[in-house]
């Protein structure tokens, strides 16, 4: 199983920056309607169908649905988490709280496998240009949860000059966090 989520992160890395990026205030990735649709375009790619099957009227239900074969069903709930970049431990708080969260969602159905995903989406709140904000991400991204976790993960770039939104807070990508969700 993990060899299949790792499947969907890397697809979803390698098209997360075709996806539409608003003209103005901020990246895509901040919608969660995009943000599952591209995830359901990176099942897609792989040649998997997907159904987005998001139901605002149920809090704690599922938001795509995947079959990779006809023998595997996945069913995927997306948590997206904004983690401000100038507070270290802030990261980690904020991703425990979006599993648990997720850890709210009704089991899979009978037969499907569930997928829990964490879109987790830094900004900085003020930067003086691309390279102070790199610096801010590799620090981040060579702290916890990315290094030595073992569920599958994948971080995606946003593209240069990087997105900021009218209030100047910038947005320098997205990364996902994935695990099977228990039965």
């Amino acid at each position: 199983m993990t060899s299949i989520l790792s499947s969907l992160l890397g697809s979803w890395a390698l098209h997360a920056h075709a996806s539409p990026t608003p003209s103005t205030t901020v990246p895509w990735w901040l919608d969660p309607d995009a943000r599952i649709d591209a995830i359901a375009r990176a099942a897609q790619a792989l040649g998997w169908s997907a159904r987005n099957t998001f139901d605002a009227e149920d809090p704690d239900g599922w938001d795509l649905e995947i079959l990779a074969d006809p023998h595997l069903a996945m069913v995927v709930r997306v948590v997206g988490v904004v983690v401000p970049l100038s507070e270290p431990s802030a990261s980690s708080d904020m991703i425990a709280d979006a599993w648990r969260v997720l850890g709210l969602t009704a089991p899979p159905p009978k037969g499907a496998i569930g997928c829990h995903l964490v879109a987790v989406e830094p900004h900085l709140a003020a930067a003086r240009d691309d390279t102070e904000v790199e610096a801010a991400v590799e620090e981040w991204l060579a702290a916890n949860p990315w290094r030595g976790v073992s569920d599958p993960k994948t971080w995606a770039r946003a593209p240069k000059p990087l997105p900021r939104n009218a209030s100047g807070r910038v947005f320098p990508g997205m990364g996902l966090i994935a695990r099977i969700a228990a039965a």
